[in-house]
């Protein structure tokens, strides 16, 4: 599959935050894993992360939040 899976909260909201789309999502034990499409274009948004490149919207980013967390309490 073209999936990229993201666990983390902080990539989860910066991916949600740049536009990527989330196909799935999955309870993994005590863990909830997002399946956003195009594993590329998401592995070229976290490297940006990674070098410092990264910007995005703080209030976007805590809507995006709130939207990630009603998702993992809903699994």
């Amino acid at each position: 599959m073209n999936e990229y899976a993201a666990s983390d909260l902080c990539e989860i909201t910066y991916l949600f935050c740049k536009g990527a789309d989330l196909s799935r999502t999955e309870q993994q034990g005590s863990r909830v894993v997002f399946y956003f499409e195009n594993k590329e274009a998401c592995k070229t948004l976290i490297k940006d992360i990674q070098l410092g490149q990264d910007m995005v919207s703080l209030s976007k980013a805590m809507s995006v939040i709130r939207r990630a967390r009603g998702i993992m309490h809903s699994q």
